[in-house]
């Protein structure tokens, strides 16, 4: 095992290479007749917005890297390969995480209620073939139209989306069609644009088909050449918040599509300059195969990095799926601490809530969750899964309780200290939201109690915008939500006791006496900058463990300098810079990647940033 030490300071901005979902299927179209089948009918699914339980589909269907035994049906117009969807959902964009993988082939708000949905397994194996039909579906769900179409799974892969008849007009219709696959975002699906010819996007979703589709018509998504020599980098997990110097570990996902077992092989970690961190041999991996492998990375200096894992084959017959999408981390400095509380497996809108103008909601976390009797509190993390990019006002308090259960009131926020309140933006797809405090906060044992307000606002977010959560066993939260009432968190309304709590992540630093030589002192750390890639400005951000001397400076990719943005006594807490692409003489700077480099009190970090004109 090889162990490469970081080395440099300047790194470029290295595009990852990964296969996308035209790696596994072509897109093609053909006309035949429409026929009919006469399967199992799903009572279940003779409403609206149902979704069936799991359906068998009688062998191992292959899609992309994965195999699927079974699929959920929902009512809406679209298919879910696996056992794990749960809920009919009729936001129809093959383009975001959820639902996902997919194939849909009339995705809208639909209704089955004058219609029925069957399926039926024909053939014999290797070649057979799994139809899931829908027949007289209402296109809304409130219009007057009855519409005819089907789904077909081939054994070898083969996916078809058959079109029949069409019986009155679409009322109100914006749907999609096409399919998609993990880990979903961009190049990870095909969306279909019907017309002439009728065509397949796998980075533009069009959610926009409002025409019946011609009878007749099918869309073929066709399994793309199979390697006899092909290994597959999937995925890299870890820890996204590692601190310098200490040893992390991180794991790859390799799978072997190819049809040949292979003996050795090797996996590398990379950073965001392709420099090589670890280096493992593997083997053997048969056909079909799975094997999750260790690395480990040191980090050196704190801040934003991005890591890569690669398979290395020789004679790999199919490079592009060689390394997996990369890793977002941002390393810490040593004495930094983290807890992760709760398991995330249930999916709602705690502790912001989108989908109303307006709400609060409050929560307990327990000494034994924390595990630390006497600490300051420096970010908290959230664990979102949107179908929307928010920039949502916050505002949060945090406070020490006795109290185990919110079941008789809130803890109003007079009572409560104030450790941020700010726009934080909350990303599409699945990520960790860091809440960087305006003020660490100090925890001195027992219970925690945090009140997360969001502000009155004129707009309401889509319904799918939320949190992982899970249950407590207490009654340990309150909330309340309005799209009229602005709340005042000094003066809460009844609202609601629930058990349910967002999990949640809490970076910290243990408190021990200044007179301890042992004790760790934390000087800074660096948040990177909001947005990135930028246009006009873009804001830096980072924390200070103590007053000090502060110097934030911008550099292009040859070391030169550009701008001095900040060069101050800064006190403790939470502190931001906004550069506006210019130099120091004023002028705007050109497109391209430029480094920030924060130095304060003997911490000396760095990041990258893109200037997009």
């Amino acid at each position: 095992m090889k162990r490469t030490a970081l080395l440099c300071l300047v790194w470029l901005a290295i595009v990852a290479v990964h296969a996308g979902i035209d790696s596994y299927y072509d897109f093609s179209w053909s006309l035949a007749p429409y026929e009919s089948v006469n399967g199992t009918v799903i009572q279940a699914l003779s409403a609206d917005d149902e979704i069936s339980a799991p359906i068998d589909l009688g062998f191992a269907f292959p899609y992309g890297e994965y195999a699927y035994n079974h699929v959920r049906i929902s009512t809406n117009g679209w298919i879910g390969l696996g056992s794990s969807h749960n809920s009919s959902y009729h936001g129809n964009d093959l383009s975001l995480f959820t639902p996902n993988p997919i194939i849909a082939p009339l995705w809208d708000d639909l209704s089955m209620d004058y219609g029925l949905v069957e399926y039926l397994l024909m053939g014999n194996a290797p070649d057979r073939i799994f139809t899931v039909q829908y027949t007289a579906a209402k296109w809304n769900y409130a219009a007057n139209n009855l519409y005819d179409f089907q789904v077909r799974l081939h054994e070898n892969g083969s996916i078809y989306l058959i079109y029949g008849s069409c019986v009155g007009e679409p009322q109100s219709a914006s749907a999609s069609v096409g399919i998609n696959m993990l880990p979903g975002g961009s190049d990870w699906f095909y969306s279909v644009t019907p017309g002439t010819p009728h065509t397949a996007s796998t980075t533009v979703s069009f959610n926009g088909v409002n025409d019946p589709i011609p009878a007749g018509t099918r869309f073929h998504f066709t399994p793309v050449q199979t390697y006899a020599n092909d290994l597959a980098c999937l995925s890299l997990s870890g820890m996204i918040h590692p601190t310098v110097g200490t040893v992390t570990p991180y794991t790859a996902l390799v799978s072997n599509p190819g049809s040949l077992s292979q003996d050795e092989f090797v996996v590398k970690l990379y950073d965001s300059q392709m420099n090589e961190l670890d280096s493992v041999t593997q083997g053997p991996l048969p056909s079909g195969g799975e094997v999750s492998v260790q690395l480990i990375w040191a980090p050196e200096q704190s801040g934003p990095e991005t890591l890569y894992a690669k398979v290395v084959l020789e004679g790999d017959e199919h490079p592009a799926n060689d390394q997996c999408p990369g890793l977002a981390v941002n390393a810490q400095v040593a004495g930094m601490q983290y807890v992760t509380i709760g398991n995330g497996n249930e999916q709602e809108r705690y502790p912001m809530d989108f989908y109303f103008k307006n709400s609060l909601y409050e929560c307990i976390y327990t000494a034994a969750e924390l595990g630390v009797d006497d600490a300051y509190i420096y970010s908290i993390g959230f664990f979102n899964n949107f179908v929307d990019t928010i920039n949502g006002a916050t505002r949060i308090w945090l406070g020490n309780t006795g109290l185990s259960s919110l079941s008789a009131d809130w803890i109003p926020s007079t009572e409560l200290t104030p450790v941020f309140d700010g726009i934080l933006v909350y990303p599409e797809g699945q990520n960790t939201v860091t809440i960087e405090l305006s003020t660490p906060f100090r925890y001195t044992g027992g219970n925690l109690v945090m009140l997360v307000q969001r502000p009155m606002d004129s707009t309401c977010y889509h319904s799918g915008n939320r949190f992982y959560c899970q249950q407590g066993t207490l009654l340990r939260a309150r909330y309340a939500r309005s799209d009229v009432t602005s709340y005042d968190p000094a003066n809460p309304p009844a609202g609601s006791a629930i058990a349910l709590f967002p999990k949640t992540s809490f970076a910290y630093v243990p408190y021990t006496s200044a007179e301890d030589p042992a004790a760790p002192e934390f000087i800074a750390s660096l948040q990177g900058n909001s947005p990135n890639p930028f246009k006009l400005n873009t804001e830096i951000r980072f924390t200070l463990g103590k007053a000090s001397p502060v110097r934030l400076s911008v550099y292009n990719l040859k070391g030169q300098l550009v701008r001095s943005l900040l060069q101050a006594e800064k006190n403790t807490g939470q502190h931001h810079t906004v550069w506006d692409g210019r130099d120091d003489r004023g002028k705007p700077v050109a497109s391209g990647v430029y480094l920030y480099r924060l130095q304060a009190n003997g911490f000396d970090g760095s990041g990258k940033m893109l200037l997009i004109r």
